[in-house]
């Protein structure tokens, strides 16, 4: 893939960051004014600023997924408390 289809991936990333440019930014160690270029097609990314965006990117999607992992764990527990007390109930009825 070359520097001029890589471009349209790259701003398609930056429109679909789940933070702000800022955020992203510095979080792939990158300058703020770079990722602005680049979004308004006043610059062109390279690979190494593509790179860093991935693995930032890359990070955030784990850190997300475990972030949700303890509210479904949240959620199971719930939903197994409420079938213990349901199932306790229906003991009592009998």
């Amino acid at each position: 893939m070359g520097v001029d289809s890589l471009a349209p991936r790259v701003i398609q990333a930056l429109e679909h960051a789940p933070c702000s440019l800022r955020a992203l930014a510095r979080e792939a160690r990158v300058p703020h004014s770079t990722l602005v270029a680049i979004r308004k097609g006043d610059r062109t990314p390279t690979w190494e600023v593509a790179d860093k965006l991935q693995a930032a990117l890359t990070l955030w999607g784990e850190r997300c997924h475990a972030a949700a992992a303890f509210i479904e764990g949240a959620h199971l527990a719930a939903a197994k408390r409420l079938a213990a007390v349901e199932r306790r109930s229906e003991n009592r009825g009998r």
